[in-house]
């Protein structure tokens, strides 16, 4: 789950990069066969620890901020490696407005893995990663696929649910969301269709809570 709360001048973003002991999504490798992994407890918790540092990109190509920073933070706890903090990037907030933040992503060298055949139609072998490094995480927006290809570096996304909350309102002062920012209450049509998004990761959201209950 990405949760994203717009604020006067930053967006609060926190949510799950990726949870640990479940698989991905497949994914293919330098040969051209498709695989599936997953990243073993504990291991996001020793690479944090390890790197001291872990810089926030953009779809993978601009840094945004870093742990060191104070502005964020990252953590792993039962259910995978979480984020919470401030990004005061403007183009995030024009994206965050836009309702164009689709997920997490995050890149990673894995140190130590096992590999087996697997049985999943479509699926050539199934990874189990103990140790990785972690190069960066990022925030997606629609420009980026949710999967992509890679060789010494893997770079994953998950199929995220968004949450957008309700814009707080401008302190005294502040400034107005600038101009030309689509404004998803604006338009019937628009409207239809973030209705139409809402419901439905309302009920991934109710179901993914079952699940965890």
């Amino acid at each position: 789950m990405l949760k994203i709360q717009l604020r006067n001048d930053r967006v609060h973003i926190s949510g799950y990069v990726n949870a640990v002991d479940r698989f991905s999504r497949p994914i293919k490798d330098e040969n051209g066969l498709f695989f599936i992994e997953k990243i073993s407890p504990g291991a996001f918790q020793r690479a944090l620890n390890r790197a001291g540092s872990v810089d926030v990109k953009l779809n993978h190509e601009r840094t945004l901020t870093n742990t060191r920073d104070g502005n964020i933070t990252l953590r792993e706890d039962s259910i995978g490696m979480y984020f919470d903090g401030d990004i005061t990037d403007p183009e995030v907030i024009k994206q965050a407005r836009a309702r164009k933040l689709r997920g997490w992503s995050f890149g990673f060298v894995p140190i130590r893995k096992s590999e087996e055949e697997s049985r999943r139609a479509g699926i050539a072998y199934e990874r189990q990663v103990d140790e990785l490094d972690i190069t960066e995480v990022s925030i997606i927006d629609e420009r980026k696929m949710p999967c992509y290809e890679g060789t010494s570096i893997r770079v994953r996304a998950e199929e995220n649910e968004v949450e957008y909350l309700e814009e707080e309102e401008p302190e005294d002062g502040a400034e107005e969301p600038e101009n030309g920012a689509q404004d998803p209450s604006e338009g019937d049509e628009e409207e239809r269709k973030c209705k139409q998004e809402r419901a439905l990761l309302d009920l991934r959201k109710r179901r993914l809570d079952l699940k965890r209950g």
